[in-house]
C-alpha cells in the first residue's frame, strides 16, 4: 500500500519552456476514470507518452483519515489490458489530456499541469513524504489560491466539469 500525500495549488500558467530550461522533464498523459469499486471509488486508466515511449497505468484511490494522503495502488500494464479496461470506464466522465512538467528541486518533485481547457492557468503539485512536510513555492510561480481542499480541482471531478475560477 502506497500514499500520495501532496499540496495543490492553483497557479498562472508558466511558459512551458522555460521549466525545461530549468530540467523538467515533460510527459503527454491521457486518463479515463473507471466506475467506482466497493473499496476504491476512484479507479483510473492513464496513457502516457515521455521520450518517445508509450507506458499505460491502472490506479487505484482512496481518501485515509481527514487529511489530504490518499491511498494510492498504481501499477503498470500492458496496451492490451488498457484496452480491456477502457470497457469499464464511466462515460459520464471525460476523458483527460494534460502536459505534465516534472521538476525536481529543494529535494521535492513539483509536477505542473498544464491542461487545454485553462490557456491562463495550471496545476501545481508537490509531492510530499508526510502531511507536515515544509515545502517551498518556487519563486517563480504565482499562485492564484490553494486547492488541496477543493474537490472541484481533483482530476477527477474536472472530468465531469470545468471549475470556474
Amino acid at each position: 500500500m502506497a500514499y500520495e500525500i501532496e499540496r495543490k495549488f492553483l497557479i498562472d500558467r508558466i511558459d512551458e519552456e522555460y521549466l525545461v530550461s530549468l530540467g523538467a522533464t515533460k510527459k503527454e498523459i491521457a486518463q479515463s476514470y473507471l466506475v467506482p469499486s466497493p473499496s476504491f471509488p476512484v479507479r483510473r486508466i492513464r496513457k502516457t507518452e515521455e521520450n518517445g515511449a508509450t507506458k499505460y497505468f491502472y490506479t487505484e484511490k482512496r481518501a485515509v483519515g481527514k487529511g489530504f494522503a490518499c491511498e494510492e495502488n498504481e501499477c503498470e500494464i500492458s496496451a492490451n489490458q488498457y484496452l480491456k479496461l477502457q470497457k469499464e470506464r464511466d462515460f459520464a466522465l471525460n476523458e483527460i489530456v494534460k502536459t505534465r512538467y516534472v521538476l525536481s528541486q529543494n529535494g521535492l518533485d513539483y509536477e505542473f499541469d498544464f491542461f487545454p481547457f485553462f490557456p491562463y492557468y495550471a496545476i501545481l503539485e508537490i509531492e510530499l513524504q508526510a502531511e507536515d512536510s515544509p515545502y517551498e513555492i518556487p519563486n517563480f510561480v504565482r499562485v492564484v489560491k490553494e486547492v488541496t481542499f477543493d474537490y472541484a480541482y481533483t482530476n477527477r471531478s474536472m472530468a465531469k466539469e470545468i471549475p470556474l475560477i
